[in-house]
This record gives C-alpha cells, sequence and structure tokens, in this order.
C-alpha cells in the first residue's frame, strides 16, 4: 500500500502454495456469524478521506505502529493500543469508512498522549 500496490505482494514460493479447500471451506463456515455481525457496523462513511494519500498515510502509519508494539511488550497490555489502532484504521481502509479510520487515528492519539504522560510522571 505504501508503494501504491492494490494488492500484497508475496514471494514466488509462497504465491505458489496451496491449502486445503476443506479446511478452507470449515473455516469460513464457523467465520460466517462473526463476519456478519461485524459487516452490520461497517458501512461508507465520511467518503472524503478514503483516498490514495490517505490510504498510504494509514499504510506508513500502520508500520510505525507495528514496529512501536515490540518495545511496547515490556509493558503488560501496552501493544494492545497500537494493535486496535491498526484494526479501526484496517477496516475503515477496507470498508471505506471514514469515521472508522478517524476512530483509529484518536486511538493512536490517546495511546501516544497516555504513554507520553506516563513517561513524563
Amino acid at each position: 500500500m505504501i508503494m501504491g500496490k492494490s494488492s500484497p505482494w508475496l514471494p514466488r514460493r509462497l504465491a505458489q502454495r496451496g491449502f486445503s479447500h476443506d479446511k478452507f471451506s470449515r473455516a469460513v463456515t464457523r467465520l460466517k456469524p462473526w463476519t456478519q455481525r461485524i459487516d452490520k457496523l461497517l458501512k461508507p462513511r465520511l467518503q472524503g478521506l478514503v483516498n490514495p494519500f490517505s490510504q498510504r498515510l494509514i499504510a506508513v502509519l500502520a508500520v510505525v505502529l507495528a514496529l512501536s508494539m515490540l518495545p511496547l511488550e515490556l509493558l503488560p497490555f501496552a501493544a494492545a493500543l497500537p494493535a486496535l489502532a491498526i484494526t479501526l484504521m484496517g477496516l475503515g481502509l477496507v470498508a471505506k469508512d471514514g469515521l472508522l479510520m478517524v476512530i483509529g487515528f484518536i486511538v493512536v492519539v490517546a495511546g501516544g498522549l497516555f504513554l507520553l504522560q506516563s513517561l513524563v510522571l
């Protein structure tokens, strides 16, 4: 996404690898009720925020947040905030839900302020 591509890149060996149709079918059956509940919450909102620039910005932010999770693992549950923010912004991108992307960004800012306040005190 950072480079403007619409699909993920995989190494050739991994891209050629397959998986069992039966296992995939069972997983889809088990996950379907959960995905239907989540789909009810996701709607195209604040569409002006869903553009190629914001997609790249969120991709960069997701990489930074993922890297920040490594040292945050030393504090109990501290890595949950960046993970929540990445999840919310990712769902917002997929569903073209600008409101969810904004909520994810608010989680980033609130978590950063909380962490900064904890370090100062």
